[in-house]
């Protein structure tokens, strides 16, 4: 397990990972993320809502679930709360996410891709691109000047089954223990009961699996880019 930096408030991050709910990134790309925190990358999470309702915890106790899993992974995070099924990619929201981007000066974003598949999703994906566009236009005025990031990626859809034409795999075998240890912080949603042991985690356990499989490493992620690559996060300076 990575151990938890010294964070400034006002250091500059490298890689900036925004999910419209707590856990979106773990889930997806938990195990990309301690490798990047491995090589010494400055890495954060945004958390665009606080999850409630259904059969989820109150509040407080998802907030703490959701530190417990930024402090496995030894990264820190922040939440914009916009609320659950209220994602929206308003001029106001933009403004405030083209913010963050200035302040923190991310080289690197990953976030969703255009998911049909949950309306908070799909918005996200759309807000934070035109929120990456803001923080760059000299038009949009703040308490920072603007910044340009190198490179927007993308995590899968939850029910990915093959490789999009976008996407390649890569090798977290060193790390997929530390990402479930991680995701079973969220106990509400992950150990609430069996059937969601059986959906979440053993799911999940079963496409990292597969994925490692098909480049013979025993578990890989997926991660999306606009074009092909040869290898993830060219952008970033090597350490």
């Amino acid at each position: 397990m990575p151990h938890m930096k010294n964070h400034q408030t006002n250091r500059k991050v490298d890689v900036l990972f925004i999910g419209a709910h707590q856990d979106d990134v773990e889930a997806t790309v938990g195990g990309i993320m301690l490798s990047l925190v491995d090589r010494g990358y400055e890495v954060e999470i945004l958390d665009l809502t606080r999850r409630r309702g259904m059969y989820y915890s109150e509040e407080e106790e998802r907030d703490k679930e959701a530190e417990c899993a930024a402090k496995v992974l030894g990264v820190r995070r922040t939440v914009v709360d916009m609320g659950m099924l209220k994602v929206s990619n308003t001029h106001g929201n933009r403004l405030r996410i083209a913010e963050i981007i200035r302040t923190k000066k991310p080289d690197v974003i990953v976030t969703h891709p255009d998911d049909p598949s949950h309306p908070d999703h799909k918005a996200a994906h759309q807000l934070v691109r035109d929120a990456i566009h803001y923080g760059f236009a000299t038009a949009i005025k703040t308490k920072h000047p603007p910044w340009r990031i190198k490179k927007v990626y993308y995590f899968p859809l939850f029910h990915t089954r093959g490789i999009p034409p976008n996407g390649f795999l890569v090798d977290v075998s060193k790390y997929f223990e530390t990402k479930m240890e991680a995701l079973k912080c969220y106990a509400s949603q992950m150990l609430f009961h069996a059937h969601n042991q059986k959906y979440e985690l053993e799911y999940l356990t079963a496409m990292n699996r597969y994925w490692g499989l098909m480049i013979k490493k025993d578990y890989a992620e997926v991660i999306l880019a606009d074009m092909p690559q040869l290898e993830p996060f060219p952008e970033l300076e090597k350490k």
